[in-house]
Formats: C-alpha cells, structure tokens, sequence
C-alpha cells in the first residue's frame, strides 16, 4: 500500500510539473523567449462585466502570468536598463446618438440607456454583411442585446424581427462611418502619447498599445459569432515599467491590475485576449538599422577633391570654348555633376535621388532667362512630372546649354557624345577614386561647415536649431526628391508639458527630435566628422544630435578618432 501510494504521488507530481513546463512553453512562445525558464505567478481577477453575455466568451476570468523575482530559478539577461511609457491607449467614450435618431421595436421607439444604445450601433453598423445575416449570430447577438435591457425592456423585446436598426445604419451611412476606425475619434496628441516608450533613452514605437473597445465577435470561432466583447479595462492590464521612473496613471476611478519592475521581460503591458483567451503583449519594437553611410575611404577622397576643386572648376569651364563638341558637352555635364548635384546616372543605389546626367533627355528640362532680373533659369522635370527642381545657371553654363539643345526633339538624349560609363570614367583621371557621389559629399560637408562657422551663439537650443536650418539647406542642394519635412514640434512640446519639463529643456528636445527625419536622410552626403567637432566645439551632447544608439554605434569609428579642431 505504502508503495503505491508513493507512486501516486510521484505520478501527481510528474503531472503537476508537466502542466507547468506546459505553462512556460505557452509563456515563452507569446514572449519569444523559447530558452527563457520561468516560474510563473498565477494572478485570477474576476472579470470586470458580470453580464449574461460573458459566458459564451472565454476565459471566464481575468488570468495573467507574471515572473516573481522570488521563483526565478535560471539567471536571464536583462533586457533594458530604464524604461518610460504611458501605458495603453484606452478606446474612446461611447458617443450618444443625436435624439432624433432612435431604435424601434414593433414600429414603437424605445428609450435605450447608453450602455443598450452602444451595442445596437455595433449591430446597425453591420446591418447589411454577410456575418449580421446568419442565424449564429443573430442568436447570440439577440441574446447579449437582451442583457444589456432593462428588466422592463428585456422582458418585452422578445422577437428580433421586429428590432429596427434601420434609422442608426441610415445615419452612420450617411455620415460615412459605417467602415470608420473605431480609434478615429483619438487625437493624435493622445496618439503620440502612448504610442512610443522611452528604452534606454532611445525612442521607440510600441505594438498593441490600442485597447479594443466594445465590440461585436465576427472573427472568431462559429459559436461565438455576434457574441458582444467587453471593453479592456485598466484592471485587467499588467503593467512592466522602471522603478525609478513615475507609473503609468490608469484612467480615473480605475487601477491595474498588477505592476512589476522586471528588467529581464521586453513586454510593456499585458492582458487576456477575452476571446481566444490568449495573452496579448504590448512590446517596443525593434529599430531598424538602414542607414546609407559613405565609409571612411570615401570620405578621404572627398577631402582630397576639396583641395582640388578650385583647379577642377576652372578647368571645365576652360572646357566650355573647346573646339571639340565632346569636350564642349562634357564641360556642362561636369558643371551639372558638381554645382547641381546631378549624378552619371548609372542607378546606383547612392544615385537613386539625384538626377542622371547621362540619361537626361530634352522632354526633361526648359530654360528660362530673364533679362530683367538677369536671372539664367533650368527648370528640370523628371518622373512624368510628379517632381520638378530648378536651378540658377551661370550666365556662360546657360548659354552652352541652350546651344546644346537647340534642334533637339522630345525624346533626344541631350548629351549624345557622353554615357554614364564615359563620365565615371573621366571621373576617374581627375581623381584617383572620385565619382558624382564624391562631388556631393564634397559639396555637401563644404556647405554644412561653412554654415555652422557662420553661427556665433551660446544657447544651445539656438545651435541646434542653426544646425537643423543648415541640414535643410544640404539636403535641399544634395536631392531631387521632395524635401524631407521636420516632425510636429507643438506634439512634442505638449509630451513636455505632460512630463513636466522646463521651457528651455522643452525646446531642446523638440529641436532635436523634429530634426532626426533630416540627420538620417543627409547621413549619406555628409561627413560626420564636421558634426561632432561641431558639437564638441559647441558644448552640445552628441546624443542630441545622433539620437539612435545604432546610428552611434555605426559612427564609433568617427566618434572615437574626431578632436575639436577637425576640419573637412
């Protein structure tokens, strides 16, 4: 007896610890976190709604797993070092429907309250789908409907064909929001708030961080189709954040569930999936790293051409009164590749912005003088006209050019002589490595230096607005696209006043955030050696400047060899 009592209840314990490795399995796959062991701590919270209509939805309860610092058994790795978030972004408030707008049972309105009024909006919005037409769903809708009547109603709404949705779907229809985002009615202030978290400082956006509102089952299983969904709500939501930074604050009247400060989970916050009863995690994602940095060999050949330009120059213009017409076209191909910042047109994947030099055609450009200003105008217009950019010719360049297209039709190649191929290889003679890419990187960090030089302020957030300003100006002369447009600085000043920053700060950061778009987009053009001298000279952290630690970290090499004192 005592024998087989011993092995019942060594088979106890053999099936109580399958059913938990059962449990971290299930935990490790939502957190993708296959090799992380566990001890889970099982949290029950009944649910929030009592209503009839939760019994068809499963779980019956509110259940969430959370690590406990006390039964973690195997060392894991920390996944951050400071955190910040907002927590979730709760659905909307329920917006009445005007008086005028009613539902009718038996042609008779019926006074609904807000709660009943809501539900039958969800239906009225799917009136006429295929899913609102099926007995399932009707049944099940029918049924919650009725629970959420008073006892008065619900004993005399007993027939769903005499409901009449029709006057709530006319009105939705006619406002056009039968097919609205239901988060449609959040501002995007709202949005901006709670979309991103802070991770080591690093701004990042954050998946799931929507909570649904009430709602109809469509998509789930058959016998649950038109089974009403009860709104998330703060008490079942867990919540992961820093220690040393403030909580999120939950709506009002309201509390979480649970918060943990555990640094070894990459999840935000978390809850039950009510219908599939799975967990749902809010996570920050991951930065991708798709930065186009010229390398450093590059660069040095960017410097040699700054000391040769001068020669370079003057000698294509020379070329302008050679009695060779190659030469002739060359010499405005060369001017074209260095002062507006055309390439050879080879498609390249550093030339994918600018403008081909060699694949120009007549259809593509129109000139312009004025002899009142005394302005000399090439309007060049690429891509069936979506974009357009127009540059100020040198009296001598205008009118060589206009000698080059006279007698040309649409679809002429207006350098005929000269192919991509030949270009680059002349490229090549002037300078041992030298490309139309160089000529922009050349220029590029030229105008970036000169215009930093010319700023002669202490205020920080003037510098760094000076230095936004100049970013501007390059990626204006370097690309052909649409110019790249700063984020919102009245969003990201208001994220400052909700965390109580000073003015000065405030500006700061917004500066630095609104120029981010134009640091990546000009990465490619300029060398970053001219920046961080800049900031070292102006007293200004790098991490304003380069805010993405993979960006720093692909910039390690300029960011450990540049002084104060480096020019380009």
């Amino acid at each position: 007896m005592e024998l087989e009592q011993e092995d019942e209840q060594d088979h106890e314990h053999k099936d109580e610890h399958e059913h938990e490795l059962e449990q971290e399995q299930e935990l490790g796959q939502e957190l993708g976190q296959e090799q992380e062991q566990e001890q889970e701590v099982q949290l029950q919270v009944h649910s929030v709604d009592s209503h009839k209509w939760a019994s068809r939805l499963r779980p019956r309860t509110t259940i969430c797993y959370v690590a406990s610092s006390d039964s973690v058994k195997y060392k894991k790795a920390i996944k951050w070092f400071s955190l910040r978030h907002n927590g979730p972004l709760f659905a909307p408030t329920y917006k009445r429907l005007p008086p005028s707008v009613r539902f009718y049972y038996d042609d008779e309105p019926l006074q609904l309250s807000e709660l009943a009024e809501e539900v039958a909006t969800l239906y009225a919005k799917l009136l006429h789908t295929d899913d609102a037409q099926t007995p399932q769903f009707i049944f099940n809708f029918f049924s919650d409907f009725r629970s959420v009547l008073t006892d008065e109603q619900s004993e005399r709404v007993m027939d769903f064909n005499l409901c009449k949705f029709s006057e709530i779907h006319e009105y939705f229809e006619s406002r056009g929001e039968l097919n609205k985002s239901r988060f449609a009615a959040e501002d995007e202030e709202q949005i901006q708030r709670h979309a991103y978290c802070y991770i080591d400082g690093e701004r990042r956006s954050i998946s799931h961080y929507r909570l649904k509102p009430l709602s109809l089952c469509c998509n789930s299983h058959q016998g649950a189709k038109g089974t009403i969904i009860p709104r998330v709500q703060a008490e079942q939501v867990s919540i992961n954040c820093d220690e040393n930074e403030p909580v999120p604050e939950p709506p009002v009247g309201h509390s979480w569930l649970q918060v943990v400060h555990d640094r070894t989970l990459r999840w935000l916050f978390c809850w039950r999936d009510i219908c599939s009863g799975k967990m749902i995690y809010a996570y920050a994602r991951r930065q991708t790293v798709n930065f186009q940095l010229p390398n450093k060999q590059q660069l040095e050949v960017a410097r040699r051409l700054a000391l040769r330009l001068n020669s370079i120059r003057l000698d294509y213009q020379l070329m302008c009164h050679s009695e060779h017409w190659v030469e002739r076209q060359r010499s405005i191909a060369l001017y074209c590749i260095d002062r507006l910042a055309m390439s050879c047109g080879r498609h390249l994947p550093e030339e994918m912005d600018t403008a081909g030099v060699g694949k120009l055609r007549r259809k593509h450009l129109k000139l312009e003088s004025s002899s009142t200003c005394g302005t000399n105008v090439m309007h060049l217009n690429l891509f069936n006209g979506s974009e357009e950019k127009s540059f100020n010719l040198e009296n001598q360049m205008f009118f060589l050019l206009n000698t080059i297209l006279a007698g040309k039709q649409s679809q002429d190649l207006i350098f005929e002589e000269l192919t991509p191929e030949l270009l680059s290889d002349y490229l090549e003679t002037l300078l041992d490595g030298l490309t139309s890419h160089i000529f922009r990187i050349c220029n590029a960090s030229l105008m970036l230096e000169k215009s930093l030089d010319a700023v002669h302020t202490l205020c920080m957030a003037d510098l760094l607005q000076s230095y936004h300003d100049s970013l501007q100006e390059v990626l204006a002369f370097c690309t052909f696209r649409q110019p790249i447009e700063s984020r919102s600085i009245s969003l990201i000043k208001s994220r400052g006043r909700v965390e109580n920053i000073s003015a000065d700060q405030m500006r700061i950061n917004a500066i630095s955030e609104c120029m981010q778009p134009l640091v990546e987009a000009s990465l490619n053009y300029l060398d970053p050696r001219i920046t961080i001298a800049w900031c070292m000279r102006s007293f200004i952290p790098i991490n304003l400047v380069y805010k993405s630690s993979p960006l720093r970290l692909k910039l390690k090499w300029a960011l450990d060899i540049t002084t104060r004192d480096f020019r380009f």
